[in-house]
């Protein structure tokens, strides 16, 4: 069966992604509907000011058990997805980076346990347009079975973002 992401070129795939920015209300209604449009497994939105990271604002489709689980387990302080988003400024795959650490290994073990990863896809952003001094901007993006192929960027309407 073909979906309307299917049947879309990739500029109205684009245009139709910041439709949905635009027109949805909440962030959670964005993250939800991008996660449809593109047809993958899940969607994050991460936002964090450099000077404050301990307070991010975070909108995603993961599961509600991975959630707790990760929080649980403190795995913010070993999510190496998280940490090379805040390093790079070009998006990248999952697959690029290299978990050594025996904490590492874990956290990416448990992952995959909980059905995320291994194939994602993060796009870093860093304006001097977003709110407030050196903030970033994560959408990480995870694939179904197969590795993904993501041949177009997708903005997010950082005026959503609640004040600090």
């Amino acid at each position: 069966m073909q979906t309307m992401a299917d049947s879309l070129s990739k500029d109205d795939l684009l245009t139709e992604a910041f439709a949905i920015v635009e027109n949805t209300q909440d962030m959670d209604g964005v993250v939800s509907k991008l996660r449809d449009l593109l047809k993958v497994d899940h969607v994050v939105y991460y936002s964090s000011k450099l000077e404050a990271p301990t307070v991010p604002y975070i909108r995603l489709t993961y599961p509600g058990s991975w959630v707790k689980r990760y929080l649980q387990m403190g795995y913010g302080e070993v999510d190496l997805v998280l940490r090379e988003g805040f390093k790079r400024t070009l998006p990248f795959e999952w697959k690029e980076m290299q978990f050594v650490s025996p904490a590492e290994a874990a956290f990416q073990s448990d992952a995959l346990a909980h059905g995320i990863g291994p194939h994602g896809y993060t796009i870093p952003v860093a304006s001097r347009h977003l709110p407030g001094p050196l903030c970033r901007l994560l959408l990480a993006i995870r694939g179904g079975l197969g590795e993904i192929s993501v041949e177009h960027e997708i903005g997010i309407d950082r005026d959503r973002q609640p004040a600090s």
